[in-house]
């Protein structure tokens, strides 16, 4: 079975160093990729995020300063159900920023629960990418 995988994309309305702190700085991840975040941003480096009520342990597993990062993440009682999320940003030639998010899942871990997995994962991807989105208007707003 080939790996499950859930993409967002999003473009923003700030650079893309801009949006490099928003995905290196813990306390800017903070703002959007879950309720509390206690992460290490660096290659190798490791924390915690608890999102909706679930605790996720994080390990960053590439860097590219400024371009991009990859992580792997689990639920604290669910480690077999690692996925791995990816962070791509690309500078819009208008000034704005694009970002590529992908999460992929073994789904042979998943088992009987893929369909449930992928809808859960995919719903709050969502949610994520609007809280971004909402942090980039606020940081422009506050510039102006």
């Amino acid at each position: 079975m080939d790996p499950l995988t859930i993409t967002r994309d999003v473009d923003l309305d700030i650079d893309a160093d801009q949006l490099w702190g928003a995905l290196s700085d813990p306390d800017q991840l903070a703002a959007w990729l879950g309720d509390h975040v206690d992460l290490d941003v660096r290659q190798g480096g490791t924390g915690t995020v608890i999102d909706d009520g679930v605790l996720r342990h994080v390990r960053i597993d590439h860097i590219d300063e400024g371009r991009g990062l990859a992580f792997t993440w689990w639920e604290h009682d669910h480690p077999h159900l690692a996925s791995t999320v990816r962070f791509a940003i690309e500078q819009r030639p208008d000034g704005g920023s694009h970002l590529a998010i992908v999460e992929t899942f073994d789904p042979d871990a998943l088992g009987g629960t893929v369909t449930k997995a992928s809808a859960a994962a995919s719903e709050r991807w969502g949610v994520r990418v609007m809280c971004l989105w909402a942090c980039t208007v606020t940081a422009v707003a506050l510039v102006r």
